[in-house]
């Protein structure tokens, strides 16, 4: 259980690394020590749970992905706004259905 765990722990740096198409160096006290490539590919990486020092070749890269030179300038308001948008869209029809079911309420009422 605790090597899922650990393991686990290691996606999200997978899914930065193929974001940033940056390769990531995992250190961790739990074994999950790793080079993971610029393509979110293991390329070294320590057996859980065991001690030792990792030796491996990072090669680095230049310029940057869409994400990158979006989150830079923007970060994360965009998606904020964006949200925003979604939940008052969605109160909007909420409250117009309800004014369209009371409305035909009141026309089945009247004679």
């Amino acid at each position: 259980m605790r090597e899922v765990a650990a393991l686990s722990k290691s996606a999200p740096i997978h899914a930065a690394s193929l974001e940033l198409q940056r390769p990531m160096l995992r250190a961790t006290n739990t074994g999950a020590t790793a080079i993971i490539d610029h393509q979110g590919r293991v390329t070294a990486q320590l057996p859980p749970f065991t001690r030792g020092a990792l030796q491996g070749q990072v090669h680095g890269r230049r310029g940057n992905t869409v994400y990158a030179d979006w989150a830079s300038r923007w970060g994360l308001w965009p998606l904020v706004g964006l949200a925003c948008l979604v939940v008052l869209l969605a109160l909007g029809l909420r409250v117009a259905a309800k004014a369209a079911a009371e409305e035909a309420a009141e026309e089945k009422d009247a004679p």
